[in-house]
């Protein structure tokens, strides 16, 4: 295998530890949002052992090494931060949902919007969205074998929001994982730059995979307000059309450069 343990910076070298330059926060050149620093690492990718409920689609497990560290942002992109992207370009905001009329709860994270409304706001913020493996690692947060973002311990209503009939939770009500990083699930899906490809993984690169050629469908992660437990599973994967709305889906960015 290309990739082995001896990596300085592999994440999860012990099961619960984050890398030590994990988690430094810097504000973003649009206020509304805040970034997280996601050191480079080697990670091993896709359902993990205790998981009985993993999809053929997470395997198989196999080390990916990102070797570049980025910033994500801390939580998913709130609707604040949308409507200065959506002013500033002369677009209109998306439909918005029951539980957020006149999107007058700023601090929740702005929902239904397309690949393509997620793809060019993080253009225009500086960066872009993050890759299926980016994305898997930062959820992780340097927990090696871990089903959740927190651990193994089943979802409770103290870890994430999910199940629920009344729509999303404003950002950062639930705790931060190993690097820092908010809702990484429940809340919100989460656009990802990756075509979906049900056997992407037997066959995908172990540095920096990002996903298929092409395809029909995007990759969205994390879960979401109205979904169960199951699905807040680190390696879970869902696929969607580019073009489809809904009001569970969002997305987060991430930057190369310090914001």
């Amino acid at each position: 295998m290309a990739i082995k343990h001896e990596s300085p910076t592999l994440a999860g070298e012990h099961p619960d530890a984050a890398p030590s330059s994990a988690g430094a926060v810097e504000q973003g050149p649009r206020p509304e949002l805040d970034y997280v620093w996601v050191p480079d690492g080697v990670f091993l990718m896709g359902g993990v052992p205790a998981d009985d409920e993993a999809f053929g689609d997470e395997k198989p497990r196999r080390f990916v090494h990102v070797t570049k560290g980025y910033w994500m942002s801390r939580s998913p992109v709130t609707v604040a931060a949308y409507r200065r992207f959506a002013d500033d370009t002369e677009r209109p905001m998306p439909e918005e949902p029951p539980f957020n009329e006149d999107w007058s709860k700023a601090a929740h994270p702005i929902v239904n919007v397309s690949w393509a409304d997620a793809h060019d706001y993080c253009e225009w913020a500086g960066g872009r969205l993050p890759t299926e493996a980016e994305w898997e690692y930062a959820a992780r947060g340097g927990r090696r074998d871990s089903i959740y973002p927190w651990g193994d311990e089943e979802p409770d209503d103290t870890r994430a929001r999910f199940g629920s009939n009344d729509g999303t939770s404003p950002v950062e009500s639930y705790p931060a994982n190993g690097f820092g990083l908010y809702d990484m699930a429940g809340c919100t899906w989460e656009w990802t730059a990756d075509w979906y490809g049900v056997n992407y993984y037997k066959s995908s690169p172990a540095r920096d995979p990002m996903g298929p050629e092409r395809g029909d469908s995007r990759v969205v992660r994390g879960g979401s307000w109205n979904y169960g437990p199951e699905l807040l599973r680190c390696s879970f994967r869902f696929k969607l059309e580019p073009s489809f709305r809904y009001f569970g889906i969002g997305f987060r960015c991430v930057r190369e450069d310090a914001p």
